[in-house]
């Protein structure tokens, strides 16, 4: 046991068992330790059985042990009925229930119970402080992870600080205020809060020392708070006070470096990068002095770090001076080749990896799948091969990958599956990736979001809401993800009713926030011809976005509306809001059907001149479209000559089916040896050519002209 050889003890205990030898209480104790670091839980409930039957039970150790081990295998409840159960607790006792509740992520529930026992008759010691800290630090991590801004986040925020400082001086009035690991731990605390100069007072008033936990606690602080040059300016000042530093240390000022690329007195991005590179360049080789870079630990963080910074030569000199590499050394360089792009470099990594005997873990497979649709993007390393051949190869490899993670048990873990997924969507094999998502028997959110996302990229936006409607009959949930495939297929295909539940469930879930949910309600609503629902949602909205605004303009263009969408840029322009090159498209769109000709001409003016927005295909054919329409055939000649891309086949349809509107006045006619001239081979003037020259011209105009809906 005092090797960690914890599997082996287990076995031992069977060999015993089946041997009639039974185990006295303190082999009992030094087994349930075993199972709660393997999280064996099996194993652990036999022996809980057999401490009953050995009339263990009333041995605080052994009752406190199996309190712990049913914490780290997860199951709180077993833990709590066992502690209930104990008439005699002690505060031993009562830190293992507060430690389980850290262990299976209620740090809330290990705090109310710190509460209850202040109230009782057990006092506190060092040990409950420094868990319900842990407890205090896990909550603020969680909020943190959030990365929200809204009233309620800094409610939270500010609640915990109250509790931390409460905790501090609880501590005091126990006696407990001089112990060096207890002020450690509320120095880490203060910075997961993001009170660095809480953790600056408490640090202040230790004595001076030269032990490197609280040193490294307050170093840690100011990383967690993202102060980044107080870190290392406290790091530096380290080295003066003689205080040498340990893995720890040097893990907290690697992540720092990572982050000061974001730091707020930095101004270019150019910049940030150099300093931060120069920073773990520095870094690196002061741990090399310190002989701190042979720990593994230490060099993954290294290889990950140089990977943020795309310095790919430097994680590679990393990964392979180091003497001995773990899945997680493998995982980092194969993450730092995905982020540059380098699929192809990625998976014969991935090779090498097993050539090695080292297994990967869920992540690899989720940087391997990611590494594959790089295949799809790259021509690189694939000399005469074309589109088709590289989609068939990178389809090949996600079939390997997925034998390999069935083999290892991985592909059923909800990253590595919906990864797969996508993955199978971006090859275009929406069948094997159906097939997949059919053989689970539940489906989770993110797996249901993957397999959404594949149907609605591949045109299958029928098979998306299907599968939507299913997913919610079975009360499989839904997040934000979820909602904007279901409003992007209901965008494309016109769901009226579907649109319509979708926004119940927004609301119903507290959702109407989601600028990105409320700008896709728009689109769809809009798309469905339904403005009025979609003049409700913006209405509703405290501030619109670009995307959003883009949305009201296009529906009320669809809607024929040309006043209004008009109207509605003005309003975006009061509101100061940038437009981008969509909406100029749906307003050069609603000026062509409204007839405003010098009103479209100067929004096209404007696109360019005042809001630098270069002018693409559907800008021009939409200028084509206005001219011809007004029947400015010089202009529409000269923008002709003065394009500066590649007129295709669809900019000149947009030419000639504006002309064909009016043939009477001859533009066609001249049009079609111009673009003729222009265009040689495309097949578009001879297209057109007889519905201008034909003797029955007038009455195919006629006959067209009696059906409903055509202008």
């Amino acid at each position: 046991m005092d090797c960690s050889f914890y599997q082996e003890a287990l076995q031992l205990h069977v060999r015993m068992r089946d041997q009639g030898i039974e185990p006295d209480s303190y082999t009992c104790v030094s087994l349930l330790k075993a199972c709660g670091v393997i999280r064996n839980l099996e194993i652990g409930r036999s022996l809980h059985a057999l401490a009953r039957r050995m009339n263990f039970m009333s041995d605080l150790h052994v009752v406190t042990t199996l309190v712990c081990m049913y914490g780290r295998c997860g199951v709180i409840r077993d833990a709590e009925n066992l502690f209930c159960s104990f008439p005699l607790a002690d505060v031993v006792l009562c830190n293992s229930l507060m430690s389980a509740y850290i262990e299976c992520n209620q740090g809330a529930k290990a705090l109310q119970f710190y509460k209850q026992m202040l109230t009782g008759d057990i006092p506190p010691d060092k040990e409950t402080f420094i868990i319900a800290l842990q407890a205090c630090g896990m909550l603020a991590t969680k909020e943190s992870s959030n990365g929200l801004l809204s009233d309620q986040h800094l409610n939270k925020k500010f609640v915990l600080l109250e509790i931390v400082q409460s905790l501090n001086i609880d501590s005091k009035l126990y006696g407990l205020n001089c112990d060096i690991s207890l002020t450690t731990a509320i120095v880490n605390v203060y910075g997961k809060c993001e009170a660095c100069k809480e953790a600056e007072i408490v640090f202040s008033r230790m004595c001076r020392t030269a032990e490197v936990i609280p040193w490294t606690a307050m170093l840690s602080a100011y990383v967690d708070a993202d102060e980044t040059v107080k870190a290392f300016l406290f790091y530096r000042q380290m080295e003066k006070e003689n205080v040498l530093p340990i893995k720890q240390t040097v893990l907290s000022v690697i992540k720092a470096c990572a982050r000061i690329s974001d730091h707020k007195n930095i101004v270019l991005q150019e910049s940030r990068t150099e300093v931060s590179l120069g920073l773990i360049k520095a870094i690196h080789i002061d741990a090399i002095r310190r002989g701190l870079v042979s720990d593994l630990i230490v060099s993954n963080a290294l290889i990950s770090t140089y990977g943020k910074l795309r310095a790919v030569k430097e994680a590679q000199n990393v990964f392979n001076d180091s003497p001995l590499h773990d899945v997680i050394s493998w995982t980092s360089l194969l993450s730092v080749f995905v982020d540059m792009g380098y699929g192809c470099e990625t998976l014969q990594l991935y090779v090498q990896m097993q050539k090695e005997g080292c297994y990967p873990n869920d992540y690899t497979f989720v940087v391997s799948f990611r590494a594959c649709g790089l295949l799809l993007e790259e021509s690189i390393g694939f000399p005469g091969k074309d589109e088709v051949h590289i989609e068939s190869l990178a389809l090949e490899i996600v079939r390997a990958l997925h034998v390999d993670a069935e083999k290892l048990g991985l592909a059923t873990n909800v990253f590595v599956a919906s990864t797969l997924l996508t993955t199978y969507g971006k090859c275009g094999s929406i069948l094997e990736a159906k097939l997949f998502f059919d053989s689970f028997p539940e489906h989770g959110i993110a797996i249901s979001n993957a397999m959404l996302s594949a149907f609605v990229d591949h045109n299958q936006e029928g098979r998306a809401l299907k599968l939507f409607v299913k997913l919610q009959n079975q009360k499989c949930g839904a997040d934000v993800c979820t909602l904007l495939c279901a409003l992007q297929a209901c965008n494309l295909i016109g769901a009226l009713e579907t649109c319509w539940n979708i926004h119940s469930f927004i609301v119903s879930a507290e959702l109407e926030l989601e600028e990105v949910l409320i700008s896709s309600l728009i689109c769809a609503y809009g798309k469905n011809s339904r403005m009025i629902d979609a003049e409700a949602v913006a209405n509703g909205s405290p501030q619109l976005n670009t995307v959003t605004w883009n949305g009201c303009v296009a529906g009320y263009v669809g809607e024929g509306r040309t006043i209004e969408s008009l109207q509605m840029f003005e309003q975006l322009k009061e509101a100061v809001v940038e437009p981008n090159n969509i909406l100029f498209t749906s307003l050069l769109s609603a000026c062509s059907h409204g007839g405003l000709v010098e009103q479209g001409l100067l929004y096209y003016k404007d696109m360019g001149e005042c809001y630098a927005i270069d002018s693409e295909l559907q800008h021009y054919g939409s200028i084509l479209d206005l001219l011809g329409r007004a029947g400015d055939f010089r202009r529409i000649k000269d923008l002709l000559h003065n394009i500066p891309i590649t007129i295709d086949s669809n900019l000149g349809s947009f030419s000639l089916g504006a002309c064909f509107n009016d043939v009477n006045s001859g533009i066609g006619k001249q049009m079609l040896p111009f673009l003729s001239d222009l265009q040689p081979d495309e097949s578009i003037a001879q297209f057109f050519m007889p519905f201008f020259y034909s003797d029955w011209n007038h009455d195919i105009v006629a006959e067209r002209d009696d059906l409903p809906g055509i202008t």
